[in-house]
Parts: structure tokens; sequence; C-alpha cells
């Protein structure tokens, strides 16, 4: 063991480590940039990048980037003496279009040496090797949880569909087939390491972790749109493009609680545990606000029989249209969003939700009020509407009352 090496676990929260102490080496952190960890030594250029990672066997990790901090090239040494060279390509929207092997093996290995990769918006739609096409169908058009995947074989034309099994925060924990057969399952440590990879079928990919993640075998990184994430410590390897705007002054930090918060853009924390989700367009509150706006002539393409027999996205007629005033036009009902009128949801967990508690009975019914509600213009895919992208509140996670008061306020 190395003087100073860490080679079992320091914390069970690796967000902590500015307050861990090593009598050998005492300072494991500087300026939020995790040292050590684990056994794994990590270092960083003068802008936060991490540029070299030496992982407990050996293996060294080498990273560049390009003027916008996107990971651009990673050379690999083995502890058997070979190297691996990876690239990586960028659209202007800074979405991943593809990664390639370089190096002079590349051609010995079986595996796909070149990916290119497709997007919806800010979601994975599509990935393309020599082997297929991977299509990626998700649970609903807002979310990131993956729903299906289906494959289209090269070899002999065929196409496969299977299906994602999700825990509560949407990691897939199985894979199954369209008869129901177990193809692939995991176990996954807190903050979204794989460690448990069964494969029954051997060919299953299953390139997912947390939401909107996409696992490189490569690096053992997590691409997450606007950053990659480090699973060993469960924090990204650079420090967060929107600064101070994602909260907190831990720029690598990934959330609180990875069992109820999620990231997809690697940007701000979103909540799931505060508030709950917004009701989909197709849910009781969805149809009573479209009610209404047909009512008012602000819908149109639907009759109020139809709004009450939606149950699914594609239920919606495509014809159909809603008034959007922010932009004084009509758009179609099938990509609108439900936007809060009034008072933002994050406005109203700082002033009354949080005296009541996460996702209390008082929270939830303030979500399912439909009076809250109106289709909105969405920013695409993760985006938020027009007027809640505006906002720039975080939600107050202090506990604002004490253990006397809280029988008053509805907890338990």
């Amino acid at each position: 063991m190395g003087e100073g090496k860490t080679t079992a676990p320091i914390s069970d929260d690796p967000q902590t480590q500015g307050r861990l102490k090593s009598p050998a080496n005492p300072n494991l952190v500087s300026g939020n940039r995790l040292k050590e960890y684990n056994g794994i030594e990590y270092t960083y250029d003068a802008l936060g990048n991490l540029i070299y990672r030496q992982l407990p066997n050996g293996e060294n990790q080498y990273y560049q980037y390009d003027l916008e901090n996107q990971l651009v090239r990673a050379e690999i040494k083995k502890p058997a003496g070979n190297t691996e060279i990876w690239t990586y390509a960028y659209d202007p929207f800074g979405r991943r279009l593809s990664k390639e092997r370089q190096d002079k093996l590349a051609w010995t290995s079986t595996e796909p040496k070149r990916t290119h990769f497709v997007w919806d918006g800010s979601r994975l739609l599509q990935e393309y090797t020599y082997k297929g096409c991977y299509t990626y169908i998700y649970t609903d058009q807002d979310s990131y949880e993956p729903l299906a995947q289906v494959f289209h074989n090269n070899r002999d034309e065929a196409q496969y569909i299977a299906y994602f099994h999700n825990d509560q925060i949407g990691i897939p924990r199985e894979m199954t087939d369209i008869h129901g057969n177990l193809l692939w399952y995991g176990e996954y440590t807190a903050w979204g390491r794989l460690k448990k990879d069964e494969r029954i079928y051997k060919n299953a990919h299953q390139p997912f972790r947390l939401q909107n993640q996409y696992f490189d075998e490569e690096t053992g990184l997590h691409y997450n749109l606007m950053r990659y994430y480090e699973p060993e410590a469960g924090r990204f390897v650079n420090q967060d493009p929107i600064g101070l705007l994602g909260g907190g002054d831990n720029f690598y930090k990934f959330a609180v609680n990875a069992q109820g918060w999620i990231d997809p853009l690697g940007l701000s924390r979103n909540r799931l545990a505060t508030v709950g989700k917004t009701p989909s367009k197709v849910s009781p509150t969805g149809r009573a606000v479209m009610q209404r706006m047909l009512s008012a002539k602000e819908l149109r393409g639907m009759t109020a029989d139809q709004i009450s027999s939606l149950r699914r996205i594609s239920d919606i007629p495509r014809s159909a249209q809603f008034w959007d005033a922010p932009t004084k036009s009509w758009q179609p009902v099938r990509s609108a969003h439900m936007g809060h009128v009034g008072e933002d949801v994050v406005d109203y967990w700082n002033r009354r939700g949080k005296f009541f508690g996460q996702k209390s009975p008082e929270v939830r019914s303030w979500m399912r009020d439909s009076n809250n509600y109106r289709l909105e213009k969405g920013a695409g895919k993760g985006g938020n509407c027009s007027r809640g992208a505006q906002n720039r509140s975080r939600y107050d996670m202090t506990d604002p009352i004490g253990p006397r008061q809280k029988s008053n306020y509805g907890h338990d």
C-alpha cells in the first residue's frame, strides 16, 4: 500500500470529502476537487477539468478537453502495457455525436470501434455501430426514463425489441424480451455505479445508468450530456457549466441524495422528492386543464368527449392546437408542456409547501390542482416551460419549523 493511499471506503457520501482528513495526506480535497478516493487518484487542470485518473489496478487514464471544456480524447494505459485511445465529437449544442477508438490495436477488437449518436432534443434517440442500430423509446415525451430498445441487426436485417424495468429514480434494473424472458439484470451502488452486470443473453446492450447517463465502457465514466459523471466518487469530472445558478458552492456535486434527485442534463439538480412529478397532459389534471381551455376557446381540433377519453399522448389528434399566450400563436397540443399559472412551483415550495413537508398531501394537492396549470410551449426535451426557465429561484431545503410545531403543519 502506498503512503497516503486509501484502499477502503472513507465515506458513504463522496460529496462530503472536504471534511475528511488522513494523517498521511491531510488534503484529500482542494477547492472541491477530489484528489483521492477509495484508492483512485485524481488530477485537474487550471480550469478544474479532470485530466488524469489512476485506478487501484494500475490503469492510468488521461483526458483532453476542447475550448468548451468538452472531453475530446481519452488515453487509457492498461496494466498489461497496451494503450487504448478514444476520441469524442460533439454538435454545437454540446450533444455527443460520436466516439471512436483510434489506437493501433483497435482493429483486433470485436467490440464496435466507432459509435454514432442521434438525438431527440436532449435525449438519446439512436446509436449506430457496425452491428446495427439501437433506437430508444421513453416512458413519455418529457421523460428520460427508458421504456424500450429496438435493435435493427445488420447481420440478419431483423428487429429485436427489449423492455427496460426501472426503479424509483429511473435506473434500469432488468431487461426482458417481448416474451418476458430475462435478458439482463444489474445491481448498483448508491451513486449509480453498476456493481453487478449479469447478461443472461450475452449480446444484451444496456448502456443507461442514472437518468440520461450513458455508460462508456472504455473509461468507466457516464456521459451526462453537458458533463461526464464519475460513478466511483459520485461526482462530475468538471465544474458545472452554469456555475452558481446550479445552487450551492460545490460545482462537481451531483445531488444531495441520488435516490430522490436526478440531473438529466448534467446541470441543475431536479428535486423529485420535494413536490413529485408534474401531472402529464393525459392525467386527470391535464384533461381538466384542456377542458377548461376548450371552454375558453383556447384549444381547437378536439371535442370534450375526446379529451375525456385521453389516456396516452398518441391519443391526441395531430391537428389539435392550443393558444400559447407567451408566443401569441397556436401550437400543437402533442408537444405542449404543463406550465404553471400564477405562482411557480419553486416559489410555492419556498413560500408554503416546505412547511408541510416533501410530497405531503398539501403539496401533492397543489401539484394536482388543474387551476394551477395551462398548456405552454416547452423548451425542448428536458427544458423548462417558457416562464419556468426564467425563474432563478432554488428549492429551500432547510427545515423551516421546529419539532414541536411540526404537528400543526401536517408532519408526522
